[in-house]
């Protein structure tokens, strides 16, 4: 490789280094407002991006920047999962109450008609 060439690497790794950090901005905002489905697609964009900037090389001078952005990323994906556990939490306590108005509309029938 050339000088011209590793300049243009430098370049490209910068420019698409802005896209990720963009995206994962993205990303957080859409996982705060709990948009899950909006969330994944963003998240498929960033990942295609990172292996992009896999794909073309890392110079080092963007290397400290894509590991600060991956302690960003697991950050909002860890956000992302305390909020799906606590949807699952909420589906399973809803279902539990289902049930247990069901119970409670059986008994009640049972003893109207005794």
């Amino acid at each position: 490789m050339n000088a011209s060439d590793d300049q243009l690497a430098v370049t490209d790794a910068t420019q698409l280094l802005a896209q990720c950090r963009t995206r994962l901005d993205d990303l957080n905002r859409a996982v705060k407002r709990q948009q899950w489905q909006e969330a994944a697609v963003i998240a498929a964009d960033y990942a295609a991006m990172l292996a992009m900037l896999g794909e073309i090389g890392t110079p080092a001078s963007v290397a400290e920047e894509i590991v600060q952005l991956d302690i960003r990323h697991r950050r909002c994906m860890r956000t992302l999962s305390r909020q799906m556990a606590a949807v699952t939490e909420d589906i399973a306590s809803l279902e539990a109450g289902e049930k247990a108005a069901r119970r409670s509309r059986d008994l009640v029938t049972t003893i109207y008609h005794q």
